[in-house]
C-alpha cells in the first residue's frame, strides 16, 4: 500500500509504500505430471500450465500465473511439475497490490522448488517482467519491490531509478486504515499505460526544448514552471503531477522521519488533489472517502492509493481516531500495520518435498 508517491515509480522517481499485514500464501508439493497444477482457493479456479509448451493469454488470473512461470522459466528451468495452492485475504481490485502479492509469493515458491531462493530484488524484477510482458501492465517496479523488501513498523522509500531501499520508521500510535471503495480498477484496460505514455511525451518534448533529462525524476518544479509552455494539454498536466509528487514524496519522507504527522497529512491531501485534477485517476468515490475522513478529528490525511480508476483510499490518523474513521461508509475498511515482505516457511501439514511461501 503506497502511502504517498503515486505514479512516479515508472517515472524514475521516489515512493513511499508499505507492505501491509494480508497475505498471499502459495503451498506447493512436487508431481510427475511435467506441469503446474494451479488451484486459488479465493477464485475457486483452476489452471494447468504444460512446463513445455506455451500458454495463450487468456485475460484472467491466470495470465499472472503464466507470466511469473515464463520469467522463472528464463532464469531457472522447471525440472519437474508442481501442484499450487493459492490462497490470500488481500481484495482484489481495491489498489493493495494483489497481483504484485501473488507474482513474488509464486516466483519464490518455484524457485524454491529448485533449491534457492533469488535474491530479493532480482525477485522483484522477475514479478514486474511478468506484469510487463506478460499482463500487460506498464507498471513500475514499487510493488513488487516492497512486496520483497517491506519491514515491521516501517515504510520503505524506494529510489526507482537506483533501486535503493531505505526504511523510515513509523511513530508509536499513529493508524494505518484503508478505505475500499468497492471500484474495482482493471489496470490493464484501463488508462494506465495512457498516463505513462504520455509522462514520455513529455521527456521527449523537454529534452527538444532544451532540457539534459533521462526521465521526469530529473525535472525540479522549478525547471518546469521554465518549460512548461512547451508541452500540450494534457500532457504538461500529467507532467506536472509526477513531478511536484516527486517533491512531495521527499518532503514526506522528512516529515516522518521527523515525526511531523501533521505536515505529512497536508503532504497526502495535496497529493490527491493533483490525482484528482492533474493526472486525473481518481474517481467521485474516492474523492468522497477522503472528503469524509478529512473531517474527522484526529485523521492527519487521506488520499487515493493505486493506479486509480477505482481502489481505495488510505487514512493516516491517531489511534484514537480509528474508530470513526472504521465507520465511514465504505466497501470494507481494513485497519494494518507496516509489516515484513515476502518469505518461505514450512508448510504445517504439507506432504513431503512441500513448502509454503507468504508474500505480501
Amino acid at each position: 500500500m503506497n502511502l504517498i508517491g503515486e505514479h512516479t515509480d515508472y517515472n524514475d522517481g521516489f515512493v513511499l509504500p508499505m507492505a501491509i499485514d494480508r497475505y498471499t500464501v502459495v503451498s506447493s508439493a512436487i508431481n510427475d505430471a511435467g506441469a503446474l497444477h494451479v488451484y486459488s482457493a479465493q477464485m475457486n479456479d483452476s489452471l494447468t500450465l504444460a512446463l513445455d509448451e506455451p500458454f495463450v493469454k487468456r485475460g484472467t488470473w491466470a495470465d499472472y500465473v503464466a507470466g511469473v512461470l515464463a520469467a522463472v522459466q528464463e532464469e531457472a528451468p522447471l525440472h519437474t511439475g508442481l501442484d499450487l495452492r493459492i490462497e490470500s485475504d488481500l481484495p482484489m481490485g481495491a489498489g493493495l497490490s494483489s497481483s504484485a502479492s501473488l507474482e513474488l509469493a509464486l516466483a519464490m515458491a518455484l524457485f524454491a522448488s529448485q533449491g534457492g531462493v533469488p535474491e530479493l530484488h532480482r525477485l522483484a524484477a522477475i514479478g514486474r517482467r511478468a506484469e510487463h510482458d506478460f499482463v500487460g501492465i506498464r507498471s513500475g517496479v514499487m510493488d513488487q519491490l516492497v512486496c520483497a523488501l517491506g519491514q515491521e513498523g516501517c515504510a520503505l522509500f524506494i529510489d526507482c531509478r537506483t533501486l535503493a531501499a531505505q526504511p523510515v520508521a513509523m511513530p508509536a500510535g499513529v493508524c494505518v486504515a484503508i478505505l475500499d471503495s468497492g471500484e474495482k480498477h482493471a489496470l490493464a484496460s484501463s488508462e494506465y499505460n495512457e498516463r505513462r505514455a504520455a509522462c514520455e511525451k513529455g521527456v521527449k518534448l523537454l529534452r527538444a526544448a532544451g532540457l539534459d533529462i533521462q526521465a521526469l525524476r530529473d525535472v525540479t518544479p522549478e525547471m518546469f514552471e521554465q518549460y512548461r509552455s512547451a508541452l500540450p494539454s494534457p500532457v504538461r498536466e500529467r507532467c506536472r503531477h509526477v513531478v511536484e509528487e516527486n517533491r512531495r514524496t521527499l518532503d514526506a519522507v522528512t516529515a516522518l522521519t521527523a515525526g511531523d504527522l501533521p505536515h505529512f497529512g497536508q503532504l497526502m491531501y495535496a497529493s490527491h488533489e493533483s490525482l484528482r485534477s492533474l493526472y486525473e485517476v481518481s474517481t467521485p468515490k474516492l474523492d468522497a472517502l477522503v472528503e469524509a475522513a478529512s473531517a474527522i478529528d484526529g485523521v492527519y490525511g487521506a488520499r487515493m492509493t493505486g493506479g486509480g480508476f477505482g481502489g481505495s483510499v488510505v487514512v493516516l490518523c491517531t489511534s484514537e481516531a480509528a474508530k470513526a474513521v472504521g465507520a465511514i461508509p465504505a466497501a470494507a475498511v481494513y485497519l494494518t500495520v507496516p509489516s515484513s515482505g515476502v518469505r518461505e516457511r514450512p508448510g504445517p501439514a504439507a506432504p513431503p518435498g512441500a513448502l509454503s511461501v507468504r508474500g505480501r
